[in-house]
């Protein structure tokens, strides 16, 4: 008897927190950062040079910034990178857009 009504206590209990979810409107959208790297001369391969943007919430955001950091003469070249972190000396992102892509 026991055991019935503690099964009862646990199926209340996630019916409960289901409703709860629910009526709070909790949302499980995937949310993604997105990081600009602009390369004046070019070479994105010069970390020198390269320029980090602030992060953003849209691919947007951050070709406005691209387009922002270009200067007359500049033989630039950038990325945008998705949801990027830094391991190490890398910075490791999970898609890149290049200026080519764009």
């Amino acid at each position: 008897m026991k055991l019935i009504l503690k099964i009862k206590l646990i199926a209340f209990a996630l019916i409960m927190f289901f409703v709860a979810i629910s009526i709070s409107g909790c949302k499980t959208e995937t949310v993604y950062t997105w990081t600009g790297f602009y390369y004046p001369n070019g070479d994105k391969y010069d970390e020198s040079t390269k320029i980090t943007s602030p992060i953003f919430g849209t691919l947007v955001e951050c070709k406005a910034w691209v387009k922002v950091q270009v200067k007359p003469g500049d033989k630039f070249d950038y990325q945008c990178g998705k949801n990027c972190v830094v391991k190490g000396d890398n910075t490791v992102c999970d898609e890149i857009i290049d200026k080519n892509d764009i």
